[in-house]
């Protein structure tokens, strides 16, 4: 007992509490296996128009997505006490609009040829994510979401925005995600966009993240989140004024009817020109890692950039309009990334922009490739990890191209973090640029459109050893024309980025942690002193506490009466966040061997339990005793063992597992044997009835053993 009080007193003085500490969830939560054709993660936004600050414990969700233009669902599964989940702030960069070359980065001589209109002031916090854990369950119509962080208070560590488009800015968004808590994973199928990954749609979707206590096994699958990011502009026929970089215009379909123009901007950290940019979401000039769109006479949209910048989309016909100016293919989205990028940032890869085109509206959309995040003790196996920008393999002798125009979407941004490396392990990661769109026309070079510029290649954070993995973020390929040579100008993008880390170059609350809960158990009577006999109740409080900065579910309380006693009743009560029933049932056949719970334990907390049993008419005099475990499901569980149980090794009760299945280490934490020595809170002295002459003196509150009573 004093061991464990000066544990507690260590824990809570000397150890800096909510200075951007590690965040545990609950390790292995989610089992040994991906279910099959369901979204992995649950994605929920916030009210529109919401400052989170800083040190934030609550939030308001909105009902996670289901249907829209993209996708069928956004997940299935609610939020439940101890999810661990992520908070990314997706889009919040700050755009110079101007109808000129200062359109973006406010520098006339931005972008990959100096040419200007592309780029942004400030990345503000796009990227910026953290882990936080919810302590209440929110269904998936939304609702307040509580939780723990790293931050102040136990709050959030960033300041989160949610804002529609104002006069000065494009529209900001942030995302929670439930994020999956796996205790070993095997994958048994290919991950992919059509079953598992939705598309970014201006509010949530985009990122696959995941966390594996133990091992994930590749086991020759791929995941692969291509074209999940950022949207690309669709094509349209617009009737844009020379040299726009922005505008708002209307597309005449026929004498006195007009449409909106589709043909615009991609999608980036500076917003979705879908839901509004100031001054209009067409035009040339590129926001952020966005590509521009074509104007003026079939010209390309630009590619959208991330660890490499996008190119410039091709450039349009004349017509023999000497108004008519060069280049005038959509601008190149810009690169948010840089060689030396510290991983504390997590984007989406930039949408392509969106070309002018006759006889085609809202084709294609070059996406950008989505967020892959895996933290795992270890990787194993062959695999590959994808998060390409749409689209790969639409080039010269391959398949013909029938969306012109569009430029290429970036590469996504994926996130490795394996706690310890296994040799055997040889895995493929891409998030390569994809290609501009490339019609195959035989037109003259005058008359025909111009092809999409190349998307720029991805970002890959890795903290795998190099020789385990072949890395792949190479850029676009502008699109061509017939003859093949020819692009108008259209450039390619530019290559991406590799970093490699180690886990102690992130942050610390970024940080992985191959966290496991220690859970301590006592026991003690409700009145030491006095003295039972058989027949009479006695008051047990079991105390269960969780010792470590890692939470644990499905928590079980086991105890293990003296003979002749049995279960009668117990409740439960909670401190902090800890949760559970209330009224406790026994789950055994066995009533003096009862099973209660389940209980949820976050750090710190403590579930204490009252438990009334009685004592058999059987019973003799003597001091009787008491011992108490738990039972928790196994956070390095296998598929072969889905339901195993674990125990602390200290004071375990027989046949039961006291070492983690697949690193063999023994469970940390007490559980209390009443047998020992130095162990007597919850000793019961039971005496004899007193008999004087023909009389038994008894206690009035005794309930008597009469003839026929159980022995």
């Amino acid at each position: 007992m004093k061991i464990r009080s000066l544990l507690l007193l260590f824990y809570l003085f000397f150890i800096p509490q909510n200075i951007q500490a590690q965040i545990c969830g609950t390790p292995g939560k989610d089992g040994t296996r991906i279910n099959p054709l369901r979204v992995i993660n649950t994605y929920f936004s916030p009210d529109d128009n919401l400052v989170l600050p800083s040190g934030s414990r609550q939030l308001m969700l909105n009902m996670n997505y289901v249907g829209g233009a993209y996708d069928a669902h956004y997940g299935d599964v609610p939020i439940t006490k101890g999810d661990l989940l992520i908070i990314i702030q997706m889009q919040d960069a700050l755009i110079h609009f101007s109808n000129d070359a200062n359109y973006g980065a406010n520098d006339p001589f931005s972008g990959p040829d100096g040419l200007g209109g592309t780029g942004y002031v400030g990345l503000g916090n796009s990227g910026k994510y953290e882990y936080i854990v919810a302590t209440n369950e929110v269904p998936l119509k939304g609702g307040p979401l509580t939780f723990k962080g790293a931050g102040p208070a136990m709050g959030t560590v960033n300041e989160y925005t949610s804002s529609s488009v104002s006069s000065t800015r494009g529209s900001r968004s942030f995302q929670i995600i439930r994020v999956p808590q796996y205790s070993n994973l095997t994958l048994d199928r290919d991950i992919n966009i059509y079953s598992y990954v939705p598309h970014f749609n201006g509010k949530a979707g985009g990122v696959l993240a995941f966390h594996v206590a133990g091992t994930l096994n590749l086991n020759g699958y791929t995941i692969d989140v291509s074209g999940r990011g950022f949207r690309g502009g669709g094509n349209g026929r617009g009737f844009n004024s020379d040299d726009d970089y922005i505008r708002n215009v209307y597309a005449q379909i026929s004498p006195g009817s007009f449409i909106s123009s589709i043909m615009g901007k991609g999608d980036g950290v500076g917003g979705s020109p879908s839901l509004g940019f100031p001054l209009g979401s067409r035009g040339k000039g590129a926001p952020g890692n966005a590509g521009g769109s074509g104007y003026l006479y079939l010209a390309g949209g630009g590619g959208g950039g991330n660890g490499g910048a996008g190119g410039a989309g091709g450039n349009g016909s004349t017509y023999g309009n000497p108004k008519d100016t060069f280049p005038n293919g959509g601008r190149p989205g810009s690169a948010v990334y840089g060689v030396g990028s510290v991983p504390d940032r997590l984007m989406l890869g930039g949408g392509g922009g969106g070309g002018d085109v006759n006889n085609t509206v809202n084709a294609g959309h070059r996406s950008g490739g989505a967020i892959v995040l895996i933290n795992a003790n270890r990787i194993s196996g062959t695999g590959r990890i994808i998060s390409n920008g749409k689209y790969i393999g639409h080039f010269l002798g391959e398949m013909p191209d029938f969306v012109p125009g569009e430029g290429g979407g970036a590469g996504g941004t994926i996130f490795i973090n394996e706690f310890h490396g296994d040799l055997s392990a040889n895995v493929s990661i891409e998030a390569k640029g994809g290609y501009g769109g490339s019609p195959n026309l035989n037109q003259t070079i005058n008359a025909s459109p111009g092809p999409g510029g190349g998307g720029g290649g991805g970002q890959i954070f890795c903290s795998m050893s190099p020789s385990r993995i072949i890395a792949d973020v190479s850029r676009g390929k502008a699109g061509r024309l017939n003859p093949i040579t020819d692009t108008k100008f259209a450039a390619d993008g530019q290559d991406g980025n590799v970093k490699q880390f180690n886990n102690n170059d992130l942050p610390p609350y970024l940080r992985y942690s191959n966290c496991l809960p220690e859970l301590n158990t006592s026991i003690s009577q409700s009145n030491l002193t006095a003295s039972y006999r058989a027949g009479e109740e006695v008051i047990y409080s079991i105390k269960i506490s969780n010792m470590q900065s890692a939470n644990v579910s499905g928590v079980k309380l086991e105890v293990k009466l003296p003979v002749g006693f049995s279960f009668v009743s117990a409740k439960a009560s909670y401190t902090g966040d800890a949760g559970g029933p209330a009224d406790l049932t026994n789950s055994a056949v066995n009533a003096n061997q009862p099973i209660m719970g389940d209980f949820i334990l976050f750090s710190g907390d403590e579930v204490l339990v009252t438990l009334i049993a009685k004592i058999d008419c059987s019973v003799l005099a003597g001091t009787y005793h008491a011992s108490a475990q738990t039972l928790s499901p196994d956070p390095l569980r296998t598929a072969v063992n889905p339901d195993r149980m674990v125990t602390p090794a200290i004071n375990a009760f027989p046949n039961t597992f006291t070492s983690y299945e697949t690193s063999g280490a023994s469970v940390p934490g007490i559980n209390y044997n009443g047998n020992l020595p130095d162990c007597n809170t919850e000793d019961v002295l039971v005496i004899a009835p007193m008999i004087t002459g023909n009389q038994i003196q008894m206690p009035q509150i005794t309930v008597f053993c009469l003839a026929g009573d159980p022995v």
